[in-house]
């Protein structure tokens, strides 16, 4: 079977195409699967579900089953074609009686959300026990998961970890990440940061991007690793690389401390910049708009404005409850940055950040602060 994994972790797009058409020509039928993934991901070609589709069909035609699995995927997500979850059930089974990879998994799924079939925790649970018996990583996820969560079949942690491990064992990332944040919190099981760590580091080898994040952390801070800067920017430009925005405020703060790269409050701001634009969680979002909004409070940027710091600050509230946004919009207020001065709103943004456990160890201006039985604030002295 036709396997460019190795290419498309490396990032080594244009010779997956390659083999995979050289593949094709050779008339090894599982050519088309692959060529299909490639269409499907926009991996060295452009994206294009019609192109992946053809190909994935072709590959049914020369009878590949794992072609069969594709196409289902691709129906019953509906990924850019109309949601067909009878026709994806049916190619789930056919593959599924010729043994093809992951076929198991997928069947088990739509059983145990009724999609297609008849909803059943029961014959779920046989499918993805099959799926296990076939070693797939997938399956034994799936069946960690109904014993860990779900009462109805059976709750048993201990047996659950161990099917995470399993599962974590044939690369199985999303079993890596459970355990990696099971061992990070202690849930369950013993923490320990190194264990944590290293869960995390191979599913960052495996191409994850979030996983990539949290072992830049990790470098970061000594997390379960000695502290090594120059780790924790490979391994956040390996993340950025895959479109992670998160990266951007990680490295961001890179420039900004002088964190292994020079100090640079250009490059710095350009980052968060693009954070704020582009990442989609809300909290690095916030955090983005905070970090401009103080970069232009202290006058690091060079375009620096009172206005922008002071938009910044509340586009960091809008996008998340930050204790250190409602901080510096309170500094804002108090000495009319960016808008006409506010005592009274100023005390309500210090003393919510204070109440959020964020002190402000610089002025400390809710000292020199004081409210009346009426709610007017003014200045103690």
């Amino acid at each position: 079977m036709l396997d460019v994994s190795k290419y498309i972790l490396k990032n080594q797009y244009k010779k997956a195409y390659l083999k995979a058409y050289k593949g094709i020509i050779k008339h090894d039928v599982s050519a088309y699967k692959v060529m299909g993934d490639l269409y499907f991901n926009g991996y060295y070609v452009t994206k294009d579900i019609d192109k992946a589709l053809d190909y994935y069909q072709k590959g049914m035609e020369a009878l590949d089953y794992n072609a069969f699995v594709s196409t289902g995927i691709l129906y019953l997500k509906g990924i850019d074609i109309k949601r067909d979850v009878e026709l994806a059930y049916t190619l789930f089974l056919e593959a599924f009686d010729k043994g093809a990879k992951d076929s198991a998994f997928y069947l088990g799924y739509m059983t145990l959300h009724g999609l297609g079939c008849i909803e059943s925790y029961n014959e779920a649970e046989h499918l993805f026990l099959v799926g296990t018996s076939r070693g797939e990583g997938l399956s034994y996820y799936a069946l960690a998961n109904m014993y860990y969560n779900n009462d109805k079949i059976s709750n048993n942690k201990l047996k659950a970890i161990n099917l995470f491990k399993m599962a974590a064992s044939l690369n199985n990332v999303k079993a890596l990440l459970k355990l990696a944040d099971m061992y990070y919190t202690g849930e369950d099981v013993n923490k320990d940061d190194k264990i944590s760590f290293d869960y995390s580091y191979k599913a960052a080898l495996l191409g994850d991007s979030d996983a990539m994040i949290l072992v830049g952390d990790a470098y970061n801070s000594g997390l379960g690793v000695d502290v090594d800067y120059k780790m924790a920017y490979k391994f956040y430009k390996m993340a950025l690389d895959r479109n992670n925005y998160r990266a951007c405020n990680r490295i961001g703060d890179m420039y900004y401390f002088g964190q292994y790269l020079k100090k640079n409050y250009v490059m710095a701001y350009e980052l968060y910049e693009e954070a704020s634009l582009c990442c989609e969680d809300n909290e690095e979002v916030s955090y983005a708009y905070f970090c401009l909004g103080k970069m232009n409070y202290y006058k690091e940027y060079i375009d620096y404005s009172p206005n922008v710091a002071f938009d910044m600050f509340q586009k960091a509230l809008n996008a998340s409850n930050m204790g250190h946004a409602h901080l510096f919009l309170g500094k804002c207020y108090v000495h009319g940055f960016g808008t006409d001065v506010d005592l009274k709103e100023g005390y309500k943004e210090l003393k919510e950040a204070e109440e959020m456990g964020v002190v402000d160890t610089e002025e400390n201006l809710l000292a020199e602060l004081s409210i009346d039985e009426l709610g007017n604030v003014n200045y103690s002295n």
